[in-house]
């Protein structure tokens, strides 16, 4: 039913409660208890279609007395419960930064978050890091039919400090440089390098060049060095 992506998610899941916030038909949830990885789930959707899917699979599941689907935005489902894990996925860093810091006010304890980004992860580890997070695990997973990498972070509570590249491009992605991880890396550098010929080349507009500039050289160097 889960993708490889949502599998390598599950791997980090603990505890007895979890929120998942945009569930996409709740399979991650249903997953979860289904193979005991925790008692009870929370399914958050904030559109009224994928409300009704996760709803819907839920109760084909038999599942409507573990699973509560929820209709509303991010945390904001919460209504003073304790979660123990909190898994959001599929979506783009920033607006995953913008989720947690918008109902963060929502928590009632510490929950460990899982974070699944398919564009600039950054964003999440600055939220998070600012409000006492610390980085516990990443992993790069490829959507071969998509063509799309998936950035997965884990972080639980507890102040650690980061330096600018460490939050560019994550701290255990740096140390660890896997497979994947460089594979992203140079395909983007490789994407970078084309749009910024071509602007040279053929656009008068040079609007944003500095910021694709800047990216390519901040990548290169973490190339450069795995080369050295």
């Amino acid at each position: 039913m889960i993708d490889n992506r949502l599998l390598k998610v599950s791997e980090y899941i603990n505890g007895d409660t979890l929120l998942d916030v945009g569930s996409d038909h709740a399979y991650l949830a249903i997953y979860a208890v289904q193979n005991d990885l925790v008692k009870n789930a929370i399914c958050g959707e904030v559109v009224n279609g994928p409300y009704e899917n996760s709803l819907k699979n839920v109760r084909l599941n038999m599942l409507d007395d573990k699973i509560d689907v929820r209709l509303g935005s991010g945390l904001l489902v919460l209504d003073n419960e304790k979660i123990d894990t909190i898994t959001i996925c599929g979506m783009g860093g920033p607006l995953i930064a913008d989720i947690i810091e918008e109902g963060f006010v929502k928590l009632i304890n510490k929950p460990r978050f899982i974070l699944s980004a398919n564009t600039f992860a950054e964003p999440i580890r600055r939220v998070l890091v600012n409000r006492g997070y610390h980085v516990v695990d990443e992993t790069i997973v490829k959507d071969e039919k998509k063509e799309l990498y998936y950035e997965t972070i884990v972080m639980d509570y507890g102040k650690e400090e980061y330096s600018e590249e460490e939050f560019y491009f994550g701290p255990i992605n740096l140390e660890k440089r896997s497979e994947m991880f460089l594979e992203r890396l140079n395909g983007e550098a490789e994407h970078l390098n084309t749009v910024i010929e071509t602007i040279n080349n053929k656009s008068k507009n040079k609007s944003g060049l500095d910021v694709l500039e800047s990216r390519y050289k901040r990548i290169k160097a973490v190339l450069d060095n795995e080369n050295k």
